[in-house]
């Protein structure tokens, strides 16, 4: 008898013109992750961070990076991304950083490179939706002696069109970033 019904019930589902209506934000995901790097005892200006969706080995893909900021002088950083825009095949998150910086190089090596690491990002920190409700706090991190996992990225173009972290479109009348915090966020 529950085969029949269930059945029935398939077909009806089935039939429908409209099927079940599924919110179009369901599938995107979001992803914030925030801290400061030091270069020995001063904090590091200018270090790259690029938040992907998915690891990258080898060469970068390009069309993963979900945001690429800049530390700013006091060292501290913030990259936020959502899956908006993907198609609903590739919203799964499974977040990573890399940082790209030049702490401590001399000049041999600037000219070889950027030093680089790369770090997975925690799934309890991937929310539904567009925004990040909680960032993770990478906390504070001293590159100078080295990461685990550190190399030289021979092949790193900075991106020109990357802002400092805070860079958020000022209010009218208002210059630049004055009194946007996003630690508050």
């Amino acid at each position: 008898m529950f085969t029949i019904f269930a059945a029935g019930l398939l077909a009806l589902v089935a039939a429908r013109d409209d099927g079940i209506e599924i919110p179009s934000n369901v599938a995107i995901r979001a992803i914030g992750v925030r801290g400061q790097f030091m270069c020995g005892t001063k904090p590091l200006d200018g270090a790259r961070v690029r938040l992907y969706r998915v690891a990258q080995f080898g060469k970068d893909n390009l069309h993963e990076i979900l945001d690429e900021k800049f530390s700013l002088a006091d060292g501290k950083f913030k990259v936020e991304g959502s899956t908006k825009g993907y198609p609903r095949n590739e919203t799964e998150l499974y977040p990573w950083i890399s940082v790209h910086h030049q702490c401590e190089q001399d000049m041999k090596s600037l000219k070889q490179g950027y030093r680089r690491f790369n770090m997975r990002i925690p799934d309890s920190y991937v929310h539904y939706g567009e925004r990040s409700h909680n960032a993770y706090d990478f906390g504070t991190l001293n590159l100078e002696p080295g990461t685990h996992g550190e190399y030289i990225d021979k092949h790193y173009i900075p991106n020109p069109n990357a802002k400092p972290y805070g860079d958020k479109k000022p209010a009218p009348g208002q210059q630049g970033n004055a009194g946007y915090n996003p630690y508050n966020n």
